[in-house]
């Protein structure tokens, strides 16, 4: 039921979203597997072990599985999903994703992502361009074109008080006067596809979704590679028909509860990641 929802999805847009360009061509169970000669060298052991560490080596490439909404699905990341569990900071963070985009009307505002309800900040798609707002601070940029995967990346860098927002790879608008963001007065969960209140979810796919508490994109370009490592993020959900966070292992939450109309909130699309 799952492949025959994705498959007649993806034909209603008329094509398959293809791969990025950078990721690699191995597979989803990875690069083959060579077995090592019983001569190697004992120096493989030390460098082996020098590599250990998981937040400083690349990630793994995606597994070409992405995160689809039903009419009104979404996804909430929980606090106590990242280290520290505390999702809201006052100073500075980067939000960023990959996102096919398909055609949504422009008479009304689109989440990718937002935190908290009534939200603290957010980034989506709203009057036909990519907005990300913050309190009363909200920088835009011409929304990309349909029937293509795009990184969307949000950053606030308190350390110079810049607020920035990059597109596949550029730095499209920047703002250099912030007010200081207020924490949510009531709950603390990002918001992924919908936010509360909207009349409806995300019509294309998210994958790759990346949030730190630190600068992890400036100057005028950006990096979208999903191979960068884990280190400085509080979290990264790549939808490999999970909603696990890489870093913590914790898994995200979805809603609302499945009906006899809307058996499936979420889903994910096989074969069209990023």
């Amino acid at each position: 039921m799952r492949f025959w929802l994705n498959i007649s999805m993806i034909m209603a847009w008329g094509c398959l979203p293809p791969p990025r360009p950078w990721l690699n061509d191995t597979g989803p169970s990875g690069p083959p597997v060579v077995e090592a000669d019983a001569d190697a060298d004992a120096d493989a052991d030390a460098d082996a072990d020098a590599d250990a560490d998981a937040d400083d080596t690349a990630m793994p490439p995606l597994e070409c599985n992405s995160l689809g909404f039903g009419s009104d699905g979404y996804l909430l990341i929980q606090p106590e999903s990242i280290d520290g569990d505390e999702l809201f900071h006052d100073h500075t963070f980067t939000i960023e994703l990959w996102a096919w985009f398909d055609e949504p009307s422009v008479d009304q505002a689109w989440t990718l992502v937002s935190l908290g309800d009534p939200e603290v900040w957010w980034l989506g798609l709203e009057d036909g361009e990519v907005v990300f707002r913050s309190g009363t601070d909200q920088i835009t940029a011409p929304a990309p074109e349909n029937g293509e995967w795009h990184h969307i990346a949000g950053v606030i860098d308190g350390s110079v008080g810049q607020m920035r927002l990059y597109v596949d790879g550029t730095r499209v608008n920047v703002t250099n006067e912030l007010l200081p963001l207020v924490a949510p007065s009531s709950e603390q969960r990002l918001h992924v596809g919908r936010q509360t209140g909207s009349p409806q979810s995300w019509t294309g796919l998210i994958d790759e979704l990346r949030f730190g508490h630190a600068v992890m994109q400036s100057g005028e370009s950006a990096d979208g590679s999903a191979e960068r490592p884990l280190t400085d993020w509080l979290g990264v959900w790549r939808f490999d028909n999970n909603l696990v966070n890489a870093v913590t292992g914790a898994t995200a939450q979805y809603g609302p509860p499945p009906t006899e109309s809307e058996p499936e909130p979420i889903w994910y699309s096989e074969g069209s990641c990023p």
